[in-house]
C-alpha cells in the first residue's frame, strides 16, 4: 500500500481492505495472497491475519491526504465487494472517493453480481472507474453485470488470460487490459490469445493495454507486442464512443490520465526498428568528433533557434526571462586546431546581450553552473565580458547542489534549463524534482546519454562477479545511471538480461527501454511537464552512410508545460537539421546526407502513421500533432500535419465530419474505411 505503485496502469495503491479467498481459475496462483504471506513473515501488522479478509478502518481516509493527483487502484491486496466486507464500509470506501475528487479511482472485483447488486445503493462520482476481472471465456458473465453499472468508465482486466476469448463482449466497456500470469507456477500466455483481444478492441475502438507478457517475473518476458508497446488510456467519459487515447485526450480531473500512456509512443518507432545487434559497441572515429564536435553543433543551432522564440514569446508577458546552463563548461572550447567554438552559455549571453542592443522590453539573464574547478575560471574569464544584468551568476559547484539557490533566484520568471549531460554523471532524478515541479512557465533540454547509459549497463552482469574488486567497480559504474533513471539496480539489470543477454533486440532495444523509462518519469505526476519529445543524434563512421542505423550517440529530450512550446521546439529542430545538413555535412564526405531531408517522402511517411495509428479514432489536426509530434521518430514542421490531412481528405482517405473550413483544434476527421460508420454525436474533443 502506498502513493507509488509499480503497476504500469495506476499511480498508487490504497488498500482499506487486504485478504480474500479464491472463486475462479484466476485466483489459483494469486499475487497478492503471496505478497500477504511474505509481510505477515516481516512482521507487517497489517497482515496479522495472513490473507483473512480485514478491514483497515483507519486507511479509510488515506486517499485524502495525498494532495497531488493520481491513478489510485483499490484494494490491490483484496476484493472490495467480497462477501465478507460489510456494506456500510464499502459504502464508506465510496464516501472517500467522492471526497477526493482530484483523484481517479480504480476498482477491479471478481465478484460481479455482488457489485451489481450493491450498485444501485452507492455513489458514483465521475472519478471512479469499476472493472471486473475475466480470466477466460468461461467467465466473460461477469462483464454483463459490470455493463449495467453506472461507472464513468468500465473496464476489464483479463489477466492472467488462460486462454482465447473470441466473443468479447464490448458494449459499454472503456478499457481492456492485457497480461500473462507471473510466478514461479505461471501458466505460459499464447500470443494469438492477446493479438485477437487488441484485434476485437481496436475494431471497437476501445482503448487497449498490455500489461505483460509473465513469466517466473512479471517483467521476465517484457510488454512489447508485434514491436511496439500497447498503453492506450481511456478518457474521462469513454465507455460509449470511440475516443483518442493517449496524450491527445486529458481528463478534466488533471493530467495524469494522459501522461503515462503519452509515453509508450517512441517504443513504436524505436524498438521495432531496433537491430538485433550485440552489447558490444563498434568502433567510432572519436577524433573526427573531438575535432569538429558535429553533435554539440547541432544542439547548440537547436539551442540558439528555441531560445530566440522562447525569449520573444514569453518577453511579451514577463519582464525577465532565465536561461540556466546545468552543465556549463568553460564557455569556450579550444580545438586541436588552434580555433576557438563558443560553448552554449556564450552562445546564449552573446544573444541576450543582441537583445539588449535591441531596446527590448524583458530581460534574458543567464545562470550558469560548472562544478569542476578548472573550467569554472576558464568560464569565468569568457563570461567576464558580460554585465551582470546578461549572466546574473556562474556557481562553482554540482547543479544539485546550486539547484535551491537557482530557483530562490528566479523566483516565479519564466525559465529554460539545458543539462548537458545527463545519464552518467552523479545527478539523480530524485535531486531535479523541484525543478520539474515549477508551477511557472518550466522547459527542459536535456542531452541523454544513451550511449553512455549503454556503456555503463554493460557492467551490470560483473555484479555477481567472484572477484570482489570487479563487483565494486561494476556497483561504481552502475551507480549513477540509477540514480539518473530512479530505477532499482534489480530492475536495471532486468532490462539488459531482457534485450542484450537474452538478445531480445540488443543494446538498441536496451537503449530505447531506459529512454521510454525516462521519458515516462517526466510525465509522471511527480512533474508539471505535459509534452515531451526525444530527439537522437547519431555517431557516423567515416567509412559508412549514415542513417537511423547508425548508432545513437544520445537523445535530445525536451519538456515543456505548454504545447506551444511542442510545436515551437518539433520546428526547431527541422531547421536546425537542414542546417546541419547543409553547413557540415552538404560540402564533406557525405553528400548522402541530404537525401536524408527528404520532404515529400516524410510527407508520406507521415500520411501512413495517421492512417495507422488513427485508423479507429475520431481527430482534430490539433490533437494529431500533439500525438506524432511525441509519437515518431520523424521531424516533420508543424504546418505539415495540416497539409498531410488536407491530401489526404482529397483522396478519399480521411473524411471530415464538420462542415465549414477546417479549425485545427475543433474541426474532426476519420480515416475512411471500407465499411462506412455512422457519425456519432459528441461534442469536440477536450484539447490539451
Amino acid at each position: 500500500m502506498g502513493d507509488k505503485s509499480a503497476i504500469e496502469w495506476t499511480d498508487a495503491t490504497w488498500n482499506p481492505v487486504t485478504g480474500c479467498t479464491k472463486i475462479s481459475p484466476g485466483c489459483k496462483h494469486c499475487y497478492a495472497e503471496r505478497l500477504a504471506a511474505r509481510l505477515r513473515l516481516m512482521g507487517n501488522p497489517r497482515y496479522r491475519n495472513g490473507f483473512d479478509v480485514t478491514l483497515h478502518p483507519d486507511q479509510l481516509t488515506l486517499p485524502l491526504r495525498w494532495r497531488d493527483s493520481k491513478r489510485i487502484f483499490v484494494n490491490s491486496m483484496s476484493d472490495l465487494f467480497h462477501e465478507a466486507v460489510p456494506e456500510e464500509f464499502i459504502r464508506q470506501v465510496f464516501e472517500t472517493m467522492v471526497r477526493a475528487h482530484w483523484h481517479t479511482f480504480q476498482i477491479l472485483t471478481k465478484r460481479a453480481e455482488q457489485l451489481l447488486e450493491l450498485a444501485p445503493r452507492l455513489p458514483w462520482p465521475s472519478n471512479v472507474w469499476q472493472g471486473v476481472s475475466v480470466e477466460n471465456s468461461q467467465h466473460t458473465c461477469r462483464i454483463a453485470c459490470l455493463q449495467k453499472v453506472p461507472a464513468a468508465v468500465r473496464f476489464l482486466s483479463i489477466e492472467p488470460l488462460l486462454g482465447p476469448i473470441v466473443d468479447l463482449p464490448l458494449n459499454g466497456i472503456g478499457w481492456v487490459i492485457v497480461g500473462g500470469e507471473s510466478g514461479p507456477n505461471y501458466r505460459p500466455i499464447k500470443r494469438a490469445w492477446v493479438r485477437g483481444i487488441r484485434d476485437q478492441c481496436m475494431a471497437a475502438g476501445i482503448p487497449f493495454f498490455f500489461k505483460q507478457w509473465g513469466g517466473q517475473t512479471p517483467k521476465s518476458r517484457g510488454r512489447l507486442l508485434d514491436g511496439r508497446m500497447w498503453n492506450d488510456m481511456p478518457s474521462e467519459s469513454s465507455n460509449a464512443s470511440p475516443l483518442l487515447s493517449g496524450p491527445l485526450m486529458p481528463s478534466p480531473s488533471g493530467k495524469d490520465l494522459l501522461r503515462k500512456d503519452a509515453v509508450n509512443r517512441r517504443v513504436s518507432g524505436g524498438v521495432m526498428q531496433a537491430q538485433n545487434r550485440s552489447s558490444k559497441r563498434a568502433s567510432w572515429d572519436e577524433r573526427f568528433f573531438d575535432e569538429s564536435r558535429l553533435t554539440s553543433k547541432l544542439k547548440h543551432f537547436i539551442l540558439e533557434d528555441y531560445m530566440n522564440r522562447f525569449a520573444r514569446h514569453l518577453g511579451s508577458v514577463r519582464k525577465t526571462i532565465y536561461y540556466v546552463d546545468g552543465f556549463a563548461g568553460p564557455g569556450i572550447y579550444r580545438r586541436t586546431t588552434g580555433e576557438h567554438e563558443r560553448g552554449s552559455p556564450i552562445l546564449i549571453a552573446d544573444f541576450a546581450g543582441r537583445l539588449r542592443a535591441t531596446n527590448t522590453q524583458f530581460f534574458l539573464k543567464c545562470l550558469n553552473v560548472e562544478e569542476d574547478p578548472g573550467r569554472y575560471r576558464q568560464l569565468e574569464e569568457a563570461t567576464a565580458v558580460f554585465s551582470d544584468q546578461i549572466v546574473e551568476k556562474n556557481y562553482p559547484t554540482s547543479f544539485t547542489e546550486a539547484l535551491d539557490d537557482i530557483l530562490r533566484q528566479i523566483g516565479n520568471a519564466p525559465a529554460f534549463f539545458f543539462l548537458d549531460p545527463f545519464g552518467t554523471k552523479g545527478i539523480s532524478f530524485k535531486a531535479l524534482l523541484p525543478l520539474f515541479r515549477r508551477t511557472a512557465r518550466t522547459e527542459v533540454f536535456i542531452n541523454f546519454q544513451t550511449d553512455g547509459i549503454a556503456k555503463k549497463a554493460g557492467w551490470l552482469p560483473s555484479l555477481d562477479d567472484s572477484d570482489r574488486n570487479k563487483r565494486k567497480q561494476a556497483w561504481a559504474q552502475t551507480e549513477n545511471p540509477v540514480n539518473a533513471l530512479a530505477v532499482s539496480r534489480a530492475e536495471f539489470s532486468s532490462w539488459w538480461a531482457e534485450y542484450v543477454i537474452n538478445d531480445n533486440g540488443g543494446t538498441d532495444a536496451f537503449e530505447q527501454r531506459t529512454l521510454q523509462h525516462y521519458l515516462t518519469l517526466l510525465m509522471s505526476s511527480n512533474t508539471k511537464f505535459q509534452f515531451t519529445k526525444a530527439f537522437p543524434v547519431y555517431y557516423y563512421r567515416p567509412d559508412a552512410p549514415p542513417g537511423e542505423d547508425a548508432q545513437v550517440c544520445f537523445h535530445l529530450i525536451f519538456a515543456t508545460q505548454n504545447k506551444k512550446g511542442l510545436y515551437e521546439m518539433n520546428d526547431c529542430m527541422v531547421r536546425a537539421l537542414d542546417r546541419f545538413y547543409d553547413e557540415e555535412y552538404g560540402h564533406t564526405f557525405f553528400p548522402q546526407f541530404r537525401d536524408l531531408v527528404d520532404k515529400p517522402k516524410d510527407l508520406v511517411r507521415l500520411q501512413g502513421e495517421i492512417l495507422t495509428r488513427l485508423h479507429d479514432r475520431i481527430f482534430t489536426v490539433d490533437q494529431l500533432k500533439q500525438r506524432l509530434m511525441q509519437d515518431t521518430a520523424f521531424l516533420i514542421k508543424e504546418g505539415g500535419y495540416r497539409d498531410a490531412v488536407i491530401q489526404l481528405k482529397q483522396t478519399g482517405r480521411l473524411e471530415q465530419l464538420d462542415e465549414g473550413r477546417i479549425n485545427n483544434e475543433v474541426t474532426r476527421f476519420r480515416v475512411v474505411n471500407s465499411v462506412p460508420q455512422p457519425v456519432p454525436e459528441q461534442q469536440p474533443l477536450p484539447l490539451c
